[in-house]
């Protein structure tokens, strides 16, 4: 499904609004999925009606990309560093260890000389261990 960055930040808005019925994991149950789609398409936009199983795989799609973009910030010494507006900030120089890198870190992909708008409003949503925490 086509999702537009208005959508997506509604899905993460009403997400964050429910978070109190995430499990450990910071997964919802489907019937909050199916609540996402219902409030989504309560607002007119282009492309087709959100259902909840699409709500689930787009969270976590944004959940991926999450984990991604944390292990990354994590990665200071290792050819490339990341930063919030510029991502990776791949060049010439440090081209083939991201390519390298991406090969086993897919989801690490598209972070490659762009940050990760959702970061923050993911870290609200993720498990304390995101935040720095003990589980």
């Amino acid at each position: 499904a086509v999702w537009t960055p208005a959508q997506e930040q509604r899905l993460l808005a009403f997400l964050t609004k429910h978070k109190s019925e995430a499990g450990d994991g910071g997964l919802f149950k489907m019937t909050t999925y199916n609540a996402a789609a219902t409030y989504l398409n309560n607002k007119k936009y282009t492309g087709a009606t959100k259902t909840g199983e699409i709500c689930k795989n787009k969270y976590n799609r944004l959940r991926s990309y999450f984990w991604a973009v944390q292990e990354l910030k994590g990665r200071s010494a290792s050819g490339f560093s990341y930063d919030d507006e510029l991502g990776a900030g791949i060049t010439k120089e440090n081209e083939q260890i991201w390519e390298d890198y991406v090969k086993s870190h897919k989801y690490a992909s598209p972070f490659k000389n762009k940050g990760f708008a959702y970061y923050d409003l993911m870290l609200d949503l993720m498990p304390s261990k995101a935040k720095g925490g003990n589980v």
